[in-house]
């Protein structure tokens, strides 16, 4: 799937990642499936996604995503909030 994705490149560690982001302070808000994954770039909404989770909730880009998915008529695998 990274290759379809365009993030073939992005692939760290866990480790890889916390040693780039030393010195910062960064929360994890959520996560999506693969399927949502691809939903957010058939609809070229990346952008939007990060503009939401600036915020520091993860509720509104739950809210995309549920708007994405329903778009679409299915029902994807609903994301857990991780506070």
């Amino acid at each position: 799937m990274s290759e379809r994705s365009g993030v073939a490149d992005l692939q760290l560690s866990d480790d890889e990642v916390g040693a780039s982001t030393a010195g910062g302070c960064y929360v994890r808000l959520g996560s999506f499936t693969a399927e949502q994954w691809e939903l957010i770039l058939k609809h070229d909404v990346r952008g939007e996604v990060l503009e939401l989770a600036r915020g520091g909730s993860w509720e509104p880009v739950q809210r995309l995503l549920d708007s994405l998915e329903a778009l679409e008529g299915g029902c994807h695998e609903q994301t857990t909030v991780q506070n």
